[in-house]
């Protein structure tokens, strides 16, 4: 076995190794989150940047393969280690996007905001390396030139990112209001909400840091006079979400409105409720005001297929204003 031979071998033993590791210790989850997370706030989690990262997570280690079989004999001993190792590594991290066998599909691997694009473009990604290996194999039985091959390669390259991003325009990681309620009216129970305004807005008006978009939204209710400002404010993950959560909680600073925050995954819901004569709210009517910022959480939860749904129950701080 010659040198360079050895040094294969060497390179697969250490990405198997590396990869049972990261399986074993579960480490491969959080690296799939971790990645997706960063991909999300890079690109503001916009479907097409999302699906360019996850075309780009698939094809890079066969791009750095195809480059170090080009380089390989022209470098010195210590650069062919850099250059291994540097596989190794590039290999190990799309190995821990592989599905197993009998084990989930890749769609439910991948977790967090963006990760349906991110998912699409990781399947473009593999579109284009099955490409680009029949590409190869033609030219190799045509006995094509050099020239060709790259020529050739390059074509499937392109055509996957490219369609990867314009397949992923309507796969945004944020939430905008027509998927939120695309209905005019939402019924909960026996009461029907009724939506009288919807914006979006790109980020949340420099209210916190790393928010990437706020569908925001007004309804009133047959329950009661009361008027509600439904924000959904989308976040790159969970964490961020509860930061922005602990900076709004439950404000009654303004005797006229009360203001209520959640979290659900990676979205912070606000919900501020008056009376719709602006009259400021007595103690004993803050639990009605309440009510129907709680079924609009449970719709917000139902319209993402949330697990987690639970129908508003009556206690002592929530309640309808005609039982």
């Amino acid at each position: 076995m010659n040198r360079s031979a050895r040094w294969l071998v060497a390179a697969v033993i250490l990405v198997i190794v590396a990869a049972t590791v990261m399986k074993v210790s579960g480490f491969d989850e959080k690296f799939r989150t971790a990645t997706v997370t960063a991909a999300c706030s890079a690109t503001g989690c916009a479907g097409p940047g999302m699906a360019f990262a996850g075309w780009l997570m698939t094809l890079t280690p066969a791009l750095y393969g195809l480059l170090a079989g080009a380089w390989f004999r022209r470098l010195t001993p210590v650069a062919r280690v850099g250059l291994g190792t540097g596989g190794a590594l590039l290999s190990v991290a799309a190995l821990a996007f592989l599905p197993g066998r009998h084990g989930p599909d890749l769609g439910e691997m991948i977790r967090g905001a963006g990760s349906k694009a991110f998912a699409h473009g990781m399947l473009w990604g593999f579109g284009s390396q099955a490409a680009i290996a029949a590409v190869l194999i033609a030219c190799a039985i045509f006995s094509a030139k050099r020239q060709v091959v790259v020529a050739a390669a390059l074509l499937p390259i392109i055509a996957g990112g490219t369609f990867a991003c314009l397949r992923a325009e309507d796969l945004p990681g944020y939430l905008t209001t027509i998927q939120v309620f695309p209905q005019p009216t939402v019924r909960v129970q026996d009461d029907i909400l009724t939506r009288t305004s919807a914006t979006d807005s790109r980020g949340c008006h420099d209210r916190f840091d790393g928010c990437l978009h706020t569908a925001e939204f007004e309804f009133t209710t047959t329950d009661s006079d009361t008027v509600v400002q439904f924000e959904v404010i989308s976040f790159p993950d969970n964490d961020r979400a509860w930061d922005a959560w602990g900076e709004v909680r439950e404000k009654t600073g303004n005797p006229a409105t009360m203001c209520l925050a959640t979290v659900t995954r990676n979205w912070l819901l606000v919900s501020t409720m008056r009376h719709s004569d602006n009259r400021a709210i007595t103690p004993g009517e803050q639990k009605w005001l309440r009510w129907p910022a709680a079924q609009l959480e449970y719709a917000f939860r139902q319209a993402i297929g949330y697990t987690l749904l639970y129908l508003p129950e009556v206690s002592e701080q929530t309640a309808p204003r005609t039982p």
